[in-house]
């Protein structure tokens, strides 16, 4: 079974050809450039590079984050769009649950909690227990004040957080005894092949992909009404 899996979940992108198990390409950059995104580019270099075609790819997968919102919208359209030739089955996987399975085979920890930068001086949680070898959301992933963040080393195990460069003073300044990966760890493509080895080819199509977004939508009114002028009120 031949797997291509995309994560742009953060700046650290990525895109890993799996073949039997194994990952036999991986490109890794950091995907600063807000228009013209490299995913698109380096896709093609990891296929010559690994003597494969789209058309041998069993699976697509991409990560669903939580993450760049943008940068995940992209890469899932773009698996939808290779898979579409042949109609392959297109898996998504949560970004969050990857780098917990990456923290777990690296620290053996059973418990992982992701945590990130939900903006607006909060931060978001997933807590995830490894059964089986698989990562398993224990609760429903949540948002909270930083101040308002209490660690619990039996519930939190390993922490790690793709944002350490933004939230490492409320990270540092936690306090028990916590145990923490002090540098930023961002979810792989590599790990996000593995788990969709794990899910195997659908025998139907599953739930319509959909990026994890944890803010509530919010609606702005208009500037200029639909006239396109500007109000009485707004010149």
């Amino acid at each position: 079974m031949r797997i291509l899996a995309l994560e742009q979940s953060t700046t650290c992108a990525g895109v890993a050809l799996m073949a039997d198990g194994e990952i036999v390409a991986e490109r890794e950059w950091s995907e600063t450039r807000r228009r013209n995104q490299q995913l698109f580019e380096e896709i093609p270099r990891l296929l010559a590079e690994a003597k494969h075609g789209l058309d041998e790819i069993d699976i697509f997968a991409t990560g669903l984050g939580p993450g760049s919102f943008t940068s995940l919208r992209i890469a899932v359209t773009a698996a939808r769009a290779y898979a579409l030739p042949r109609q392959t089955p297109v898996i998504g996987i949560a970004s969050d649950a990857a780098l917990s399975l990456a923290v777990h085979k690296q620290t053996g920890s059973a418990r992982v909690t992701v945590i990130g930068d939900a903006r607006r001086e909060r931060i978001w949680i997933a807590r995830y227990a490894i059964e089986g070898g698989r990562p398993v959301l224990q609760e429903e992933r949540s948002m909270l004040p930083c101040a308002e963040f209490t660690p619990d080393e039996k519930r939190d195990g390993m922490i790690a957080t793709p944002d350490w460069v933004r939230l490492q003073p409320v990270l540092e300044a936690l306090d028990g005894d916590v145990l923490l990966i002090t540098e930023t760890r961002s979810p792989r493509a590599r790990d996000i092949a593995r788990l969709a080895l794990d899910h195997g080819i659908p025998s139907e199509p599953d739930t319509p992909l959909t990026p994890i977004y944890l803010h509530p939508p919010v609606f702005v009114e208009p500037r200029f009404p639909a006239t396109g002028a500007p109000s009485q009120e707004q010149s």
